[in-house]
């Protein structure tokens, strides 16, 4: 593994790291630090837990929106992440990591992240959860096929 590569698996992990701590301290003017400004989120597994609401963001605002839905003021929650495996492709790679949330409701899954570098760094473009817990296995051709190079789109 080269120095750069190092480098960029590093600042990819403290990327997922400022993510958990954004969120589990709801510090929302930060998010412009995790998340660029086209970011879709995708939690649309949610509603297994939550109930029927929307789960679905493009763009800061819209995601700033979704976290204050789901995560309401006074309300904590602990993201712990592990077991990251991260794809390289130049200034762009594909993240897949193992999480549990601890708090008010407890669940388990697997994010799938898609990151780019920025002039201010790594910022995830796309972001999944899939619920995957023993009663409950995610898609595991969807979660392989994640790792996959993407398509550039023109």
């Amino acid at each position: 593994m080269e120095a750069d590569e190092t480098t960029d698996r590093f600042e990819i992990r403290e990327l997922l790291e400022r993510y958990s701590h954004t969120v589990d301290f709801m510090d929302w003017e930060r998010l412009d630090t995790v998340f660029t400004a086209d970011a879709t989120v995708d939690y649309t597994a949610l509603a297994n837990y939550f109930g029927d609401r929307p789960y679905f963001a493009r763009g800061l605002r819209e995601v700033r929106r979704l976290f204050e839905i789901i995560i309401p003021p006074n309300y904590g929650t602990l993201h712990y992440m592990t077991n990251h495996l991260i794809a390289l492709f130049g200034d762009r790679a594909r993240v897949r990591t193992y999480m549990h949330v601890g708090g008010g409701h407890e669940f388990g899954g697997v994010y799938l992240c898609g990151v780019v570098r920025t002039g201010d760094g790594w910022r995830i473009r796309e972001y999944s959860w899939l619920a995957h817990t023993p009663s409950q296995p995610a898609d595991a051709e969807r979660v392989r096929a994640w790792m996959r190079e993407p398509e550039v789109s023109a």
